[in-house]
């Protein structure tokens, strides 16, 4: 029977590449009015620290031992290639950065000059990251592009990287989230790249002939390959192989067959494993000494996420280790776009029902695309991991929410014959895509701290949920108090110090909050909204807001009247 969702239409490339040049305009036009999240500092000296560590025979604290490098070596090899073309001069990273124990504060060495050339020069590596996070986010939309092109046809593939960018969250963190956005992207590659390595099993017998033996060879090894590069963004990348495996014995498996199956694909199984082993050690400088105990503590890894701050949830603080089941799925109903939780459930019945009558392709494309979404969302329902940051971690299945939202559109609006339908479809769906897009733009450059307007939007959230986790919004106060203080203005930050060190006027003050004596008080106290650090100085008056839709992100105190 043929499928639902093969429609005879012609190919629409230059939609596509039209669809996909914009995004990345817009992307690149704003991509610098988004503020220095909270761990970008440490991102940057992850890859110096972890070859010291190895260099000096001292072991890699847990936090680092399972993040790859590769991302923030190309994030340094385009800043010398940058400093290069425009100085003439390459900078040796190594006099550049140099972290305290807790990786929240810069050592910087010195006097005040050199201080403002190393701070500049840290700020720039933070913005060449955020340009080619937004540049590896792209690698999501291209692939949803050809997950939805398998599903409902590539003459309505252009309409999935639509959907995606205005899922706020994801569009937020494309900028300055890379260790979740290349996670999510490559991912979603993955899901795609998956789909037609099982497919190619599935129509080739790997034996037939030798020209079929070596291409199933070379797209096994390529594909485990490919794995190395995704663990080495974030290790727990790792379960795609086994949704590989689940995908292909669902579409495959035959039990009188069972034993001629495991003969046929167990060698390639293999393959892919050495390459994805091979690729991962060189990616992973902590695995080096000791191969084969860090390829043992992978996996569980993955349930030992560290992570010591507190959660605001539901009005109040739970530690991530006390979290309840249903903290992730909360968060995915007040974050996502109403619009696309009703979207997503309506092509989540309509893929189900005609699973069937899929062909093989597009049967292999649902399952790794539900497994996606469900591995994930179960691994933080009950997994038992320490969850934070509200659905921070688990970005990788918006790109699969996205692409069945897609579908079941596409779907709901092929079932329309009728011009007029069709005309009143797309009215309905361009009056109820306003909202979103509105709440975008009020929220720019903050849309990670969107909340549907089912919820009651960001004003209901603001006190019961945390706002802006990662601290973005603290750039803004920080170039206000750049603007309006005098010299030699005492500025304590309530947040991570480091934002402070790289972004401050040399001619201000900045005082460490954490050291600083009982009895004294700054001059300013600027704060983001994170446990009670906005409570903190009670009796210094508010000068000025970080404000979206009426709800303050960071704050600037006056203490010194």
């Amino acid at each position: 029977m043929k499928s639902p969702l093969s429609p005879n239409l012609k190919p629409a490339y230059g939609k596509i590449a039209t669809i996909l040049g914009l995004i990345l305009i817009l992307g690149l036009g704003v991509v610098l009015d988004y503020g220095v999240a909270w761990e970008e500092g440490t991102a940057i000296a992850i890859t110096k620290y972890n070859l010291e560590r190895i260099i000096s025979g001292q072991p890699i604290p847990a936090d680092f031992r399972y993040q790859g490098v590769w991302f923030n070596l190309l994030s340094e090899f385009v800043f010398q290639i940058k400093e290069f073309i425009t100085e003439g001069v390459a900078h040796n990273p190594r006099d550049l950065l140099q972290f305290s124990d807790n990786n929240s504060t810069l050592g910087l060495l010195g006097d005040a000059s050199e201080q403002t050339i190393v701070t500049q020069e840290i700020y720039q590596r933070i913005q060449i990251k955020h340009i080619l996070t937004f540049l590896s986010s792209l690698v999501a939309y291209a692939s949803l592009v050809g997950i939805v092109s398998l599903l409902a046809g590539i003459h309505y593939a252009w309409f999935a990287p639509i959907i995606l960018a205005l899922f706020p969250r994801f569009w937020a963190h494309s900028f300055y989230d890379s260790p979740q956005i290349l996670l999510a992207a490559l991912f979603t590659l993955g899901t795609l790249l998956s789909t037609l390595l099982v497919h190619f099993y599935l129509t080739h017998s790997p034996y037939q002939n030798k020209t079929i033996f070596i291409k199933t060879t070379l797209y096994s090894l390529g594909y485990g390959c490919f794995l190395g590069l995704l663990t080495g963004a974030k290790i727990s990348g790792i379960l795609l192989i086994l949704f590989v495996i689940i995908a292909h014995l669902i579409t495959r498996f035959h039990l009188e067959k069972i034993e001629e199956d495991c003969y046929r694909y167990s060698l390639f199984y293999l393959l892919i494993i050495l390459a994805w082993f091979i690729t991962s050690l060189l990616l992973h400088p902590a695995a080096w000494s000791n191969p084969t105990d860090w390829f043992t503590a992978a996996f569980p890894s993955i349930l030992e996420e560290n992570w010591a701050r507190m959660n605001l949830f539901r009005g109040e603080l739970i530690k991530p280790q006390d979290v309840p089941w249903y903290y992730l799925p909360v968060w995915l109903f007040l974050t996502l776009p109403s619009l696309w939780q009703g979207a997503f459930l309506l092509g989540l019945i309509f893929m189900i029902s005609n699973y069937n009558i899929f062909s093989d392709k597009q049967r292999i494309c649902t399952l790794l695309i539900l497994l996606q979404i469900g591995g994930f969302l179960g691994l933080g329902m009950f997994g038992d991991i320490p969850l934070y940051h509200g659905m921070h971690q688990f970005l990788v299945i918006l790109p699969a929410i996205a692409a069945i939202v897609a579908v079941a559109l596409i779907w709901g609006y092929q079932k329309l014959y009728s011009t007029f339908w069709q005309f009143i479809s797309i009215t309905l769906f361009v009056f109820l895509l306003t909202p979103i897009c509105l709440d975008m733009v009020t929220l720019h450059p903050y849309q990670g701290v969107y909340f549907n307007r089912l919820s009651g939007g960001l004003p209901n959230a603001y006190g019961e949920y945390d706002t802006d986790y990662e601290g973005v919004s603290l750039q803004a106060g920080i170039e206000w108090l750049n603007e309006q203080t005098f010299n030699q203005s005492e500025i304590v930050l309530g947040g991570p110090q480091y934002i402070g060190e790289i972004l401050l006027n040399p001619d201000l003050t900045l005082l460490d909050l954490e050291i600083l004596e009982e009895d004294q008080q700054p001059d300013y106290y600027l704060a983001m909204p994170y446990l009670n650090l906005q409570q903190l100085y009670p009796d210094c008056p508010i000068i000025y807001s970080v404000t979206r839709q009426g709800v303050p992100l960071s704050i600037v105190k006056k203490c010194q009247l």
